[in-house]
């Protein structure tokens, strides 16, 4: 495809994914919905400690990412960082809460769509599968401003890229990155990181798919050479994440 029609296809993208969460945001009332019983409680909460002094930007890192490593029932510290400075920024404006979810799902659509057409995915087909894991049951995460699905799968499919422009021109820049997103995925809940070894596994099966003019041993041997760092480096955190939980 030509350079013209890859900014052709991307502004589509960029423009349907838009036009698909907040069609359905504003037409299903969940935009002006207002204060819900689910999870709305902590807005309220992290707003009011904000507006009484009791919560200053010291508590962006001692409740937020240096809480990564304490103890409690929860373990979600990016999440948890990202809540209170929207909090500190919104306040009880449940609009714009909405709005930054809706974005956030449109995000997670238009990164869907470009991890499937580099698997060599049609338009139709690409554009089907990235509508079909923010859709249906999953349409939860929409109206819902507590659960941490929408920036955890965000940050899972931005590595899930970055992956698959690794293997085709590796640099140290991608690799870094790549450690960051999955980080940032594996810090947004308890259940993202299990997706760790998915991400070591979509990096190798990636490579062995794009180099199909060498024998399978050859392709695994180069593959895992390749990702070392990433393979060594996501291993690590899996197995500090689970120590913490």
């Amino acid at each position: 495809m030509s350079l013209k029609g890859k900014k052709y296809e991307a502004f589509l993208v960029l423009f349907g994914a838009l036009l698909y969460v907040f069609i359905l945001l504003i037409c299903t009332g969940t935009l002006t919905s207002g204060y819900h019983l689910a999870d709305d409680h902590e807005i309220l909460l992290n707003t009011a400690r904000f507006r009484e002094g009791i919560y200053t930007w010291k508590t962006f890192f001692h409740e937020g990412l240096f809480d990564y490593f304490a103890e409690g029932i929860r373990f979600r510290p990016f999440y948890s960082t990202l809540r209170l400075l929207c909090s500190y920024l919104f306040g009880t404006n449940y609009i714009a809460w909405s709005v930054l979810v809706g974005l956030e799902v449109a995000g997670c659509i238009i990164l869907a769509y470009y991890v499937a057409r580099n698997l060599k995915a049609n338009i139709f087909f690409a554009t089907l599968a990235a509508v079909f894991i923010v859709t249906g049951e999953q349409g939860e995460i929409w109206w819902r401003l507590g659960p941490q699905e929408p920036v955890g799968l965000l940050m899972c499919l931005g590595c899930m890229l970055l992956i698959q422009k690794y293997q085709i021109q590796p640099a140290l820049w991608k690799e870094i990155l790549i450690i960051l997103s999955a980080f940032l995925m594996a810090a947004s809940k308890e259940s993202y990181t299990i997706l760790l070894p998915a991400m070591i596994l979509f990096g190798i099966g990636y490579d062995i798919w794009c180099n199909y003019n060498l024998d399978f041993g050859n392709r695994l041997k180069s593959a895992v050479r390749k990702n070392r760092w990433i393979i060594g480096i996501l291993t690590a955190l899996l197995c500090v994440n689970l120590y913490i939980i």
